[in-house]
């Protein structure tokens, strides 16, 4: 078989380097799957966190009075934690 520089190669050659490469491919495979998948577990226990911080903050806001200073500092809290929830959220689907 001519290789790309005109002399002749040997065929089982050429099939070990081409396994090399596919077994090479695999392992990259293989190792990408267990990081996405560590990604995951992890994105989502901090997703569970951060849905947790803005269930609290939202429980502290329904027990407040309206229109109170206190009550519009909680509810911007609220605001920017369920914006940060829903941000993560769509970046890591």
């Amino acid at each position: 078989m001519l290789s790309l520089f005109g002399a002749q190669e040997d065929p089982s050659r050429l099939m070990q380097r081409v396994e090399g490469f596919k077994e090479e491919s695999e392992m990259k495979k293989k190792n990408n799957k267990f990081q996405k998948q560590a990604w995951k577990n992890s994105g989502e226990a901090r997703f569970e966190q951060m849905v947790g911080e803005y269930q609290r903050a939202k429980a502290e806001l329904d027990a407040m009075e309206k229109d109170t200073p206190e009550h519009a500092a909680q509810q911007k809290l609220c605001d920017t934690l369920f914006s940060n929830a829903e941000r993560f959220f769509k970046q890591h689907q």
